[in-house]
């Protein structure tokens, strides 16, 4: 399925954007769909390929390249963290800084924080260990099932993974 060693994957999270961008190929396209006249004029649709996993973030969704890179870029570092992870290598101290600095009762963070892939891939190592049971994973790490549950449903990308 991918070539990565499952020993370095969580290193490209914590990579620049520069320095994952070293690791990734990048293609500029022209889209398709509604956007006005300029929409079909203009290369600013992004697709980053990871070229050790294969993996790829794209965007389309705003005119400018720039823009659409730096969607593109967070979307492959979560894609990332969902199919790269894995249990065994995970020690989970961004998700215990993380509950720290929030308290129990906030667990929200926004998805343009760097943090964001890395709390989302311990989440899931530690979702697979309690047989992927919210309420459980929940107590283990110290918030509320509910608190967790909406974590999770707030990004819908995270929540299809889930399921």
């Amino acid at each position: 399925m991918n070539s990565v060693d499952n020993q370095c994957w969580v290193h490209f999270l914590y990579l620049t954007d520069q320095e994952l961008m070293e690791h990734c190929v990048l293609d500029r396209f022209r889209a398709s769909g509604p956007g006005g006249q300029k929409k079909n004029k203009t290369d600013s649709a992004v697709r980053i390929r990871h070229i050790e996993s294969g993996l790829i973030g794209l965007s389309s969704e705003s005119r400018s390249q720039h823009v659409n890179k730096t969607y593109a870029l967070r979307r492959l570092r979560l894609k990332i963290a969902l199919v790269l992870r894995d249990n065994d290598q995970n020690d989970h101290i961004e998700l215990k800084k993380f509950i720290q600095q929030t308290g129990t009762k906030t667990f929200t963070l926004n998805i343009r924080d760097p943090r964001y892939p890395i709390i989302v891939a311990s989440l899931f190592d530690e979702l697979s260990v309690n047989n992927w049971k919210i309420s459980v994973t929940a107590k283990k790490i110290g918030i509320t099932s509910s608190t967790l549950n909406k974590f999770l449903r707030s990004n819908p990308e995270v929540w299809r993974a889930l399921h």
